[in-house]
């Protein structure tokens, strides 16, 4: 029987934080989305719990070419943000300027694409990510790519950012492509270990490309809208919403852990979930938390209905005071 938890600290996480299902017994039991204010832990192999953590949410940003949003770190969460754009096109009026001017590639000329012989987007992406523990939700772009240029990437995780990809959830995101490339959200040239894609929306393609079968472990990509989906040759990556409602997981327990924390741990108990989801609640009825009031805790296994037909029954009451 497979266990995992999460440590919880400061102020309660979203409503809605998920957690792969680590069946494939890889080392780390991946957690996604459980820090706030940029605080967060995890489970070192030794039992211990490491500080991590960062947080980039609810920001309005405004791009003519280059990226919206560069983030690299450990135990990450980036939600609710907005990059609006215009499409980058050389000789576009964009600031009532005018339009006498030449979009070369990368500073190169278009004889030298690049600098190195392919054709670039001039780093006209909304979402260039890197690190361990993402948490990727609700984010909206618009207008990637460049004209010369090519795909312009919306959400990515690639090799030159210099890590693979461990550990990401990225759900809910929404790209209009308007007058921009087709884009796509995941990975490039990285290795894949556990990676929840999930209700997604672009007009281009959603998982990964250029990844070994031997590189592509644990991960789910289903209930998207998009052009198709990406995944090793002869993988198990998901791709299909699993026929029947996953059980609940047993054995979920709350425990305070040091001043400011709470420690959630549970048992896997079915085979058909995509993840997990951990909620909370203040009263047993609303599952929404504040601090210092007595909470209580509860995990879902989902599927592609993200409802609550796998939850838990809730945890006995506790009590996090905030210093």
């Amino acid at each position: 029987m497979l266990k995992t938890g999460v440590v919880i600290r400061g102020q309660a996480p979203e409503e809605k934080d998920f957690a792969t299902d680590g069946k494939l017994g890889l080392p780390t039991k991946f957690i996604f989305g459980f820090q706030k204010k940029g605080i967060g832990e995890r489970t070192r192999a030794d039992g211990t719990f490491e500080k991590l953590g960062g947080d980039a949410r609810d920001n309005w940003v405004y791009n003519h070419g280059h990226k919206g949003f560069n983030v690299s770190g450990s135990w990450v969460t980036i939600r609710n943000n907005h990059n609006e754009r215009d499409y980058l096109k050389g000789g576009d009026d964009v600031y009532g300027l005018g339009g006498d001017w030449i979009l070369t590639l990368d500073g190169n000329s278009r004889a030298n694409a690049g600098g190195n012989g392919s054709i670039s987007d001039n780093l006209s992406r909304a979402f260039d990510l890197s690190g361990k523990n993402l948490w990727v939700d609700g984010n909206f772009f618009n207008n990637v790519g460049s004209d010369p240029g090519n795909d312009g990437e919306g959400i990515l995780c690639q090799k030159h950012g210099g890590t693979d990809l461990y550990s990401w959830a990225v759900t809910r995101n929404k790209h209009e492509r308007g007058s921009g490339e087709k884009s796509y959200i995941g990975g490039w040239d990285v290795k894949v270990f556990g990676c929840l894609l999930a209700w997604n929306q672009t007009s281009g393609w959603v998982g990964q490309t250029k990844v070994s079968l031997s590189d592509s472990v644990d991960e789910a990509y289903v209930g998207n809208q998009a052009e198709k989906v990406n995944v090793a040759k002869n993988s198990a990556t998901m791709i299909e919403c699993p026929p029947t409602a996953p059980a609940a997981p047993r054995d979920v327990k709350a425990e305070i852990y040091g001043s400011d924390a709470v420690k959630i741990s549970w048992s896997d108990a079915s085979d058909t979930e995509i993840g997990f989801r951990v909620e909370r609640s203040f009263d047993g009825k609303t599952w929404t938390a504040l601090p210092g009031k007595t909470l209580r805790y509860r995990v879902a296994a989902i599927n592609c209905d993200d409802n609550a037909a796998g939850a838990s029954a809730p945890t006995p009451d506790l009590a996090l005071r905030l210093p």
